[in-house]
């Protein structure tokens, strides 16, 4: 790595004399106010190429229609089976209602929302967040209630 730095504190001097950073700054700098500090440095950097993978998820989450008027779908699909949480939170985070609680074989499934809480009420308009967790992932999607 090779770096070029320079650094130096601006005490009220004028710009030309500014502890000798003055030299080769950009047209675009305002010195500002007695007391800044600059900072300057160029750095080059000689990198390794790195091979990825793409890992594909395990699992998909939809939300339909999204935002919810009176009712909606919430469909997942699993490549495995798996043990599968189905939730919906608050903006703060508070549970409002779980939609799947249990082991689910492989495969697309989908569960009709009524915009209903835990307790049967009709939860507020507003964002709320869709929260899917199974053995290998976790997926977060926002929805609307209207």
């Amino acid at each position: 790595m090779d770096a070029n730095i320079a650094i130096g504190l601006d005490n009220g001097l004028n710009y030309d004399d500014r502890m000798g950073i003055a030299d080769n700054l950009p047209s675009w700098y305002n010195p500002g106010y007695p007391g800044d500090f600059v900072l300057r440095a160029n750095v080059t950097y000689v990198g390794v190429e790195e091979n990825t993978e793409l890992v594909l998820r395990n699992t998909e989450l939809k939300i339909n229609p999204n935002p919810i008027v009176n009712n909606g779908t919430i469909s997942y699909s699993l490549k495995q089976g798996s043990k599968v949480e189905l939730n919906i939170y608050d903006l703060s985070g508070k549970l409002v209602k779980t939609l799947d609680n249990g082991i689910q074989t492989l495969g697309t499934k989908t569960i009709n929302w009524d915009a209903k809480d835990n307790c049967g009420n009709k939860v507020s308009s507003g964002m709320y967040f869709c929260k899917l967790k199974t053995g290998t992932d976790t997926l977060t999607k926002t929805l609307v209630v209207l």
